[in-house]
Protein backbone atom coordinates (compact mmCIF):
# COMPACT_ATOMS: atom_id res chain seq x y z
CA UNK A 1 0.00 0.00 0.00
CA UNK A 2 2.67 2.38 1.41
CA UNK A 3 4.57 1.48 -2.34
CA UNK A 4 1.99 2.20 -4.48
CA UNK A 5 0.87 5.56 -2.66
CA UNK A 6 4.34 7.11 -2.91
CA UNK A 7 4.67 6.33 -6.84
CA UNK A 8 0.95 7.97 -7.00
CA UNK A 9 2.15 11.18 -5.39
CA UNK A 10 5.37 11.06 -7.65
CA UNK A 11 2.87 10.52 -10.55
CA UNK A 12 1.32 13.59 -9.43
CA UNK A 13 4.37 15.89 -9.72
CA UNK A 14 4.79 14.70 -12.89
CA UNK A 15 1.28 15.20 -14.45
CA UNK A 16 -0.10 17.39 -12.00
CA UNK A 17 -1.86 21.46 -11.78
CA UNK A 18 -1.48 23.86 -9.33
CA UNK A 19 -4.97 22.67 -8.14
CA UNK A 20 -3.36 19.90 -7.32
CA UNK A 21 -1.30 21.80 -3.97
CA UNK A 22 -4.18 21.13 -1.73
CA UNK A 23 -3.64 17.80 -2.04
CA UNK A 24 0.14 17.96 -1.32
CA UNK A 25 -0.60 20.62 1.46
CA UNK A 26 -3.08 18.39 3.10
CA UNK A 27 -0.15 15.60 2.97
CA UNK A 28 3.30 17.63 3.68
CA UNK A 29 1.40 18.57 6.50
CA UNK A 30 -0.83 16.17 8.04
CA UNK A 31 -0.05 12.32 6.71
CA UNK A 32 2.21 9.81 9.29
CA UNK A 33 3.60 8.30 6.35
CA UNK A 34 7.65 10.07 6.32
CA UNK A 35 8.16 8.82 2.72
CA UNK A 36 4.75 9.99 1.94
CA UNK A 37 5.59 13.81 3.22
CA UNK A 38 8.59 13.72 1.31
CA UNK A 39 7.59 12.69 -2.16
CA UNK A 40 4.65 15.25 -1.96
CA UNK A 41 7.23 17.92 -0.95
CA UNK A 42 8.88 17.21 -4.19
CA UNK A 43 6.32 16.59 -5.84
CA UNK A 44 5.44 20.41 -6.41
CA UNK A 45 9.08 20.86 -7.57
CA UNK A 46 8.51 17.90 -10.52
CA UNK A 47 5.03 20.18 -11.10
CA UNK A 48 6.79 23.55 -11.11
CA UNK A 49 9.15 21.91 -13.28
CA UNK A 50 6.94 22.08 -15.83
CA UNK A 51 4.94 25.63 -15.03
CA UNK A 52 6.93 27.75 -13.88
CA UNK A 53 4.97 30.25 -12.42
CA UNK A 54 5.05 32.58 -9.57
CA UNK A 55 1.76 31.57 -8.00
CA UNK A 56 2.89 27.84 -7.76
CA UNK A 57 6.39 29.26 -6.01
CA UNK A 58 4.28 30.89 -3.65
CA UNK A 59 1.93 28.07 -2.39
CA UNK A 60 5.05 25.36 -2.56
CA UNK A 61 6.52 27.85 0.27
CA UNK A 62 3.80 28.70 2.09
CA UNK A 63 3.45 25.22 2.63
CA UNK A 64 6.70 24.19 3.51
CA UNK A 65 6.96 27.48 5.78
CA UNK A 66 4.38 25.65 7.69
CA UNK A 67 5.99 22.16 7.72
CA UNK A 68 9.43 22.94 8.16
CA UNK A 69 8.78 23.81 12.18
CA UNK A 70 7.03 20.85 12.49
CA UNK A 71 9.06 18.12 10.42
CA UNK A 72 11.38 15.99 12.78
CA UNK A 73 12.19 13.31 10.00
CA UNK A 74 15.53 13.43 8.28
CA UNK A 75 14.98 12.75 4.88
CA UNK A 76 11.49 14.83 4.80
CA UNK A 77 13.89 18.18 5.72
CA UNK A 78 16.20 17.08 2.75
CA UNK A 79 13.54 16.87 0.51
CA UNK A 80 12.03 20.46 1.55
CA UNK A 81 15.31 22.09 1.47
CA UNK A 82 16.65 20.30 -1.61
CA UNK A 83 13.24 22.02 -3.27
CA UNK A 84 13.74 25.52 -1.84
CA UNK A 85 17.40 25.26 -2.85
CA UNK A 86 15.82 24.70 -6.63
CA UNK A 87 12.62 27.15 -6.20
CA UNK A 88 14.78 29.78 -5.02
CA UNK A 89 17.81 29.24 -6.41
CA UNK A 90 20.38 29.56 -2.96
CA UNK A 91 22.25 27.47 -1.47
CA UNK A 92 20.77 28.03 2.23
CA UNK A 93 24.45 27.33 3.68
CA UNK A 94 24.05 23.52 2.81
CA UNK A 95 25.88 21.55 0.12
CA UNK A 96 24.51 18.88 -1.95
CA UNK A 97 27.29 16.67 -0.42
CA UNK A 98 25.46 17.75 3.04
CA UNK A 99 22.31 16.77 2.21
CA UNK A 100 23.00 13.58 0.41
CA UNK A 101 25.21 12.55 3.05
CA UNK A 102 22.47 13.28 5.83
CA UNK A 103 24.27 15.43 7.86
CA UNK A 104 21.59 16.06 10.65
CA UNK A 105 23.70 19.07 12.11
CA UNK A 106 23.91 20.98 8.93
CA UNK A 107 20.68 20.26 8.23
CA UNK A 108 19.20 21.39 11.51
CA UNK A 109 21.27 24.79 10.89
CA UNK A 110 20.00 25.13 6.97
CA UNK A 111 16.37 24.58 8.67
CA UNK A 112 16.25 27.93 10.55
CA UNK A 113 18.20 29.43 7.31
CA UNK A 114 15.61 27.97 4.99
CA UNK A 115 12.37 29.14 7.63
CA UNK A 116 13.85 32.96 7.99
CA UNK A 117 14.75 32.53 3.89
CA UNK A 118 10.55 31.85 3.57
CA UNK A 119 9.74 34.24 5.83
CA UNK A 120 11.16 36.99 3.39
CA UNK A 121 10.57 35.75 0.48
CA UNK A 122 6.70 35.46 1.49
CA UNK A 123 6.53 39.10 2.89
Amino acid sequence: MAYTRNKAVIVLGWIGKITDTKILEKHILEDPDNEFRAWSASAYMQIWFKRKNETLKTKAFEDYYKALPLEKDYFVLLVILDSIREFGKTKLGISQTALDDLDVDKIEISKIKAINYLKKQLK
